[in-house]
């Protein structure tokens, strides 16, 4: 902070202005071409080569528009330059220089209506030569690019792309020589404009070095294009909108090949070239693309699966589905979801032993208590978002489970009022459930179901992009989220869904015959049968029943 004001003091000793000269002058307007908006110098000649700077001039650095035209810009900035002169002598500009070649001042004067405002009622001169000043002409050495790699007439020897955009991604379409037809698709998008946009991109990317004809049938895209190459980004745009706006400008200013950009309404019908290039596109986007279980991007971009089942679903390369998922903006913001299975006794089939639990959601407004039970033997999980936790909804969710996983010979809680209630413990006996709680304050012994809460919400978190999500939506919000847990997720170290294990009639695999050692006893035992393990720990069958170990106990 010293250095800051060590600076600052230090440039405020080096005088930038001069004093406004007793005599009766009027003030000349200097425009400098500076990086992102123009800069005025209202000055006052001293001799021939040298002249007095009263006042520096500049724009705000938040314009009023997102997308800032240079040529409007100078245009202000020589309005707000004359009013400011008449605030300083009462009398207007003598002259102004604009970093400008005569013919180009002349067309802007007759094809701009900012500048046309902007020189409304002014009597003096425009300058084509800067005056002598050391300064001055260094300045002057820096003119605007009113010109643009976009061409006014149809490029008859060029290829023509076509661009079309979907909620969810972005096509472009072009003919080869040989008079097929090729597509290019973007990344996931957040709405229909932004891939078109995306598109665009694209076709820059693609046709960098060629001269080509872009068709959009979108408004928003082809006047966005029509500003964007010589215009000034906003800072207060939105931050993703800003990395393509200020991407494609690039593109477009880095290009030496024309590009000639042009409107098309969409399903007309209409015959000829322009028409079907644009149902190609158009088709492109509804060919496959819409098919939840034919396209892995897509797939993932409405589930959010990890690269894992991504890899299992649409048999394409791990390395592949790892790029798919590190792509999704939703998944690299939420939490990092660890191995879905925990060291815990649990069952050996299905329905023999859950776990059961009540956590907060808020994104579900009223509905904020989501009771949710886990099999602990497939990891098949429902959930029921209600207003309460009391033993009330307690005993509305177990039936409601039952409906759809069946009936569980034991339930493990929490030391919860609601599970411990009387009302409870009578359901489950009239159902003939076995419950047991954990120990009080140790939420260890439930580590299962405390997984499974985090996973919910890692999953209802990438769907939902964090947003709020309204009542009438929430149980469709919750459905979609179970459906993607139950039927595309695979828990870790396992081949097969929890929806799979769940309702599965036999047993696919044969059971190993290993050794096995019950801590602390150091002695190796077996061999034995080997009913399952995981990651940290195994169930080996004795004949008084499964023995729960370590992994690192059996060989």
């Amino acid at each position: 902070m010293k250095a800051a004001f060590r600076l600052l003091a230090q440039r405020l000793r080096v005088r930038a202005v001069d004093q406004l000269p007793e005599e009766d002058s009027q003030l000349s307007c200097f425009m400098l071409s500076t990086s992102l908006l123009p800069t005025a110098i209202l000055y006052v000649p001293k001799d021939k080569e040298s002249i007095c700077i009263i006042e520096w001039m500049y724009l705000p650095h938040t314009p009023p528009r997102n997308l800032f035209p240079c040529i409007t810009a100078v245009a202000d900035l020589f309005f707000k330059a004359r009013h400011r002169a008449l605030q300083l002598t009462g009398k207007d500009i003598d002259c102004v220089f604009f970093p400008f070649k005569q013919e180009e001042s002349e067309r802007l004067l007759v094809t701009s209506p900012e500048f046309q405002v902007a020189f409304a009622g002014f009597l003096g001169t425009v300058l084509h030569n800067p005056p002598k000043d050391k300064c001055l002409q260094l300045f002057s050495q820096i003119s605007y690019k009113l010109t643009s790699c976009f061409s006014l007439q149809p490029l008859s020897h060029a290829i023509t792309v076509f661009t079309d955009g979907s909620p969810t991604r972005g096509v472009v379409t072009w003919q080869m020589p040989d008079g097929s037809w090729s597509s290019k698709f973007t990344e996931n998008q957040s709405s229909a404009q932004r891939s078109e946009l995306a598109a665009v991109i694209l076709a820059f990317q693609l046709f960098a070095q060629e001269d080509f004809n872009l068709i959009v049938d979108t408004q928003y895209v082809y006047k966005l294009l029509l500003h964007l190459p010589l215009s000034y980004l906003s800072p207060a745009i939105n931050r993703e909108l800003y990395g393509m706006f200020s991407k494609l400008q690039q593109l477009i200013q880095g290009r030496s090949y024309f590009c000639y950009v042009a409107h098309i309404r969409s399903h007309t019908g209409f015959p000829g070239f322009l028409a079907e290039g644009n149902a190609r596109a158009d088709g492109a986007l509804k060919q496959n693309v819409f098919s939840l279980f034919d396209d892995p991007i897509l797939s993932h971009h409405t589930f959010h699966q990890s690269a894992k089942v991504l890899h299992k679903m649409f048999s394409i390369p791990v390395s592949q589905a790892r790029d798919i998922v590190s792509a999704c903006p939703s998944c690299c913001k939420s939490p990092i979801n660890f191995p879905f299975d925990a060291v815990n006794p649990r069952g050996t089939q299905a329905n023999q032993t859950w776990q059961m639990d009540v956590t907060h959601v808020p994104s579900l407004g009223p509905f904020n208590k989501l009771h949710l039970t886990v099999d602990t033997y497939s990891g098949f999980i429902w959930a029921t978002p209600m207003k309460g936790e009391t033993s009330r909804h307690v005993i509305q969710h177990c039936i409601r489970t039952f409906a759809v996983m069946g009936k569980p010979l034991a339930i493990k809680t929490d030391n919860g009022l609601s599970y411990c209630s009387h009302s409870f413990s009578e359901f489950c006996n009239l159902w003939g459930i076995k419950l047991s709680h954990g120990i009080p304050f140790n939420s260890t012994g439930q580590a299962i179901v405390e997984r499974a809460h985090l996973t919910f919400k890692s999953v209802l978190y990438k769907q939902t992009e964090g947003r709020g999500i309204s009542t009438a939506d929430i149980p469709a919000v919750v459905a979609k989220v179970l459906y993607t847990l139950n039927f595309l997720f695979t828990p870790h170290n396992r081949s097969h869904t929890p929806v799979e294990l769940h309702f599965r009639t036999e047993e696919q695999l044969p059971r190993p015959l290993v050794s096995y050692r019950k801590l602390p006893d150091p002695e190796w035992k077996g061999p034995v049968s080997l009913i399952t393990w995981g990651h940290g720990y195994a169930a080996v069958a004795l004949d008084n029943g499964p023995l729960w170990i370590p992994e690192r106990c059996v060989r």
